[in-house]
């Protein structure tokens, strides 16, 4: 029993290892890898094979029964003789199938979607690094070698597996001017600790006072009052803070100084002011003049902490161009009335944050009336909002805010709320198979979501029970085929390798039609019932299928033994 134990995993095992070949076969030969640059045909190649291996595995696995079965083990099975050898075999062929189906399970919700998101995402790369390498090839012909390294740098960004692009970036890096060839590093800022209670604040300004620092004892008696705007103390010291300032500006013998101190009055003027980006340039500025400056330092920092909580900076976005995330996400929310759609083409998730490409928003009324309409190239998830102003870290010249066209609800009219999370986000992203492509997982997220996002709850219940109703079929399905493929075992107790040739094709067209017909016929009729009875009769029906199914294939194994 061991020795045909053995033989009937090996044997599967076989047969499931030629089915992978020729599997790679068909992805070679009939699924061509348009727009794939070269660099990354082979990944594209593997993945390609194995999506099409597992969305064919039931196929496959009922081809290994039939074959294994009827075929390769009746010798073995005759010598084995005694019932209970038999029996032991069988109960081994039935843990098997279980086995086998949580298999089919498993590479169905967890390696398949993982493999069809991560051959699209090749599919991006490859065509954004053709357009790079175009911008390339057209800065080279203008003798643009500025332009023609950073076209080629994101280029070997997006195929690192180019060798040669590697060498020939490094070449193209020699011919730089000197002051491109090393990128400025970001500033580093020092942290502002704002928990202060109004007595520290008070305390703070006077300790700073009495030794004559008398921006930080502005600062902090600013701090002060912002807690309590009538507390006089707190009024007198910035009073006496600020004069101290201008004095320090008129009395200043050097000329340079006195500049210096009057711009960094200014800077600070636009600060308290609320014009948060430009002072923050402008302190930038001042610190690059004079970097030891602790008012210019500690200003910037708050510069910096206002700038960012309505824009981001572009730098940070520059290079996820060419990093894997998300695709073409979609989605609806609709409240008071009116409802919004939202699409953004491409999600980045790194450790800063999630970074957006592309996005379009438009709102309308319920008689379908657009309200306004809004779009930018570059976004960043912010606390369940979408900021859309993305400024240079460095450079005032580079700034990016959305176009609109209406009246917005909301203000400022680049930070958007967002109706959910960001993690939930990916359940909208938009595949080629629709929700079929969606893991199993992703669906019973989507069902859950409250009618306000509009989402197709028959539709996504459908995908649901079709994609466990696959595992049901492929699990009652293997044991009718057992049961047939033991009952042919009989007539082909000799000679039966030398029968296995011809029969292969027609086992395989067998298996191929019956594999079919049950996933299409099982599609069609949990799509009939949901749609007729509803949630409960699928339930229903998928149970009393499971019954049916498995009593059959009990009544003709019991027939065969006889």
């Amino acid at each position: 029993m061991r020795r045909l134990g053995s033989s009937f995993i090996k044997t599967s095992l076989v047969v499931y290892v030629v089915s992978l070949a020729l599997s790679t076969v068909w992805a070679l030969f009939f699924e061509p890898a348009k727009d794939v640059v070269p660099a990354l045909w082979s990944s594209w190649a593997w993945k390609t094979v194995f999506i099409i291996w597992i969305e064919n595995f039931m196929f496959f696995h009922f081809t290994a029964m039939t074959i294994t079965i009827s075929f390769i083990l009746p010798p073995l099975i005759l010598m084995a003789g005694e019932t209970k050898a038999k029996m032991r075999f069988i109960q081994l062929i039935l843990v098997f199938t279980i086995f086998m189906s949580a298999v089919f399970f498993f590479f169905n919700e967890g390696v398949l979607p993982s493999l069809v998101s991560s051959r699209e995402d090749i599919l991006y790369r490859s065509r954004l690094a053709s357009q790079f390498f175009n911008q390339y090839e057209k800065a080279i012909k203008a003798n643009d070698v500025i332009n023609a390294y950073e076209a080629l740098n994101r280029y070997a960004n997006l195929i690192p597996e180019n060798e040669d692009t590697k060498k020939l970036l490094k070449n193209l890096a020699m011919r730089l001017p000197e002051d491109r060839r090393k990128k400025e590093q970001p500033d580093s800022f020092i942290k502002i600790e704002h928990n202060l209670s109004i007595g520290k604040a008070i305390s703070l300004s006077e300790e700073a006072i009495n030794r004559e620092d008398y921006y930080t004892a502005y600062y902090y008696a600013r701090i002060a009052l912002g807690l309590d705007s009538s507390h006089q103390t707190a009024r007198w010291l910035a009073s006496r803070a600020w004069d101290a300032i201008l004095s320090l500006e008129e009395n200043s013998e050097d000329r340079a100084q006195r500049v210096f101190f009057a711009s960094k009055r200014e800077a600070y003027q636009k600060l308290i002011d609320g014009k948060y980006l430009a002072a923050y340039y402008h302190f930038l500025r001042l610190s690059k003049e004079n970097p030891k400056d602790a008012d210019v330092i500690r200003y910037l920092a708050e510069a910096k902490k206002a700038v960012e909580t309505y824009a981001f900076y572009y730098d940070e976005i520059e290079e996820l161009v060419e990093t894997q995330g998300i695709n073409n996400v979609l989605f609806s929310y609709a409240q008071d009335n009116i409802s919004t759609f939202y699409f953004i083409k491409r999600i980045v998730r790194v450790r800063e944050g999630s970074y957006c490409f592309d996005i379009r928003m438009m709102a309308t009324d319920k008689k379908g009336k657009v309200l306004y309409r809004l779009s930018a190239p570059y976004g960043k998830i912010e606390e369940n909002s979408l900021v859309m102003q993305a400024v240079g870290r460095d450079n005032p010249n580079i700034r990016y805010t959305p176009k609109i066209w209406g009246t917005v609800p909301f203000k400022p009219e680049f930070i958007v709320p967002l109706p959910m999370e960001d993690s939930q986000l990916h359940l909208f992203s938009i595949t080629e198979q629709g929700f079929q492509g969606k893991s199993l997982s992703e669906l019973m997220s989507l069902s859950f979501l409250p009618a306000e996002f509009g989402v197709p709850k028959k539709e996504v219940v459908f995908s649901m029970f079709s994609r466990i109703f696959r595992v049901l079929i492929f699990l009652t399905g293997s044991f009718i085929v057992i049961t047939l493929a033991w009952r042919g075992h009989n007539r082909s107790m000799r000679n039966s390798i030398a029968a296995l040739i011809p029969a292969i094709p027609v086992i395989g067209g067998m298996m191929w039609l019956l594999s079919n017909i049950l996933l299409r016929g099982g599609d069609f009729l949990v799509a009939g019932i949901l749609v007729t009875v509803g949630f409960a009769g699928v339930v229903w029906f998928m149970v009393l299928f499971c019954v049916f199914m498995l009593f059959v294939s009990i009544f003709l194994f019991a027939r065969s033994l006889q």
